[in-house]
């Protein structure tokens, strides 16, 4: 009897830890978000229009406000005048940014990182995988912002949204979050800010840039030294560097290096 006891009382104490974690929610699941933002349909005048320091409504980014022409904030999508004239310290919903990433990269965002980085956002969760990715992303991504890039990487399912302003990047964030690509799949997308530029060209692009910066901050040493030889050697190393192509020994350091 005292062992039925003791096995009776061990299956009840498992069975109520059990449902604990059962009723306790997943921090990790996500949801498919309630609503999606229509800017044919939901953008219109508010009272906020007019005013040159108002921000962009959060709730209507998300396809949530019901105040309408009641609310005290913008319901449209950014445009050039409301970028330009946007501080880096805030983004289009008046939200203050950070010196820093979030270790997930969500969030409102990071000021100090690379203009383009902040401009593009990294898509993960593309489960449904139709064969029109590219131009899906193209179409429900452009509907917030001009767009500057789209690459779809397939092996990977996942895709690189780039837009030609950082606030429409903010708001297509927000907007696309939790959605679907294809209606009615249980896909939900994951949006986060990217981590590193996808495009191959600008990559190159960034770092010919940084070499051009190097060599005209060595170009000014050298000639405060006021040396002749220095200065024909830095003429050398610059057309080195101008047309590679010209110079075997140019190429054969760079495949060293």
């Amino acid at each position: 009897v005292f062992v039925c006891l003791c096995v009776c009382v061990s299956f009840l104490t498992l069975h109520r830890a059990y449902r604990d974690v059962l009723r306790t929610p997943n921090p990790f699941s996500r949801d498919a978000a309630k609503a999606r933002c229509c800017v044919g349909k939901d953008a219109g005048r508010t009272k906020a229009d007019g005013d040159p320091s108002a921000f962009i409504c959060l709730h209507f980014a998300k396809g949530q406000c019901a105040l309408g022409p009641r609310c005290d904030r913008l319901h449209r999508t950014p445009t050039h005048a409301f970028d330009a004239a946007l501080d880096p310290g805030h983004d289009c919903f008046g939200r203050e940014r950070h010196a820093t990433d979030r270790d997930d990269y969500g969030g409102v965002g990071c000021f100090t990182s690379d203009p383009e980085t902040q401009r593009t956002l990294f898509i993960n969760g593309l489960t449904s995988a139709p064969a029109d990715v590219e131009r899906r992303l193209r179409n429900q991504f452009g509907e917030y912002g001009p767009l500057e890039s789209v690459r779809w990487i397939r092996s990977k399912s996942i895709a690189f949204v780039r837009y030609r302003m950082r606030t429409s990047a903010e708001f297509a964030k927000v907007a696309m979050s939790d959605q679907a690509l294809v209606a009615g799949s249980s896909e939900i997308l994951n949006v986060r800010w990217a981590t590193d530029d996808p495009n191959p060209g600008a990559r190159k692009r960034k770092q010919r840039e940084a070499e051009e910066q190097t060599m005209q901050a060595v170009s000014k040493a050298l000639r405060s030294e006021d040396d002749p030889q220095l200065e024909q050697r830095l003429r050398q190393l610059q057309q080195e560097h101008l047309h590679p192509q010209q110079h075997p020994h140019s190429q054969q350091r760079q495949q060293q290096q």
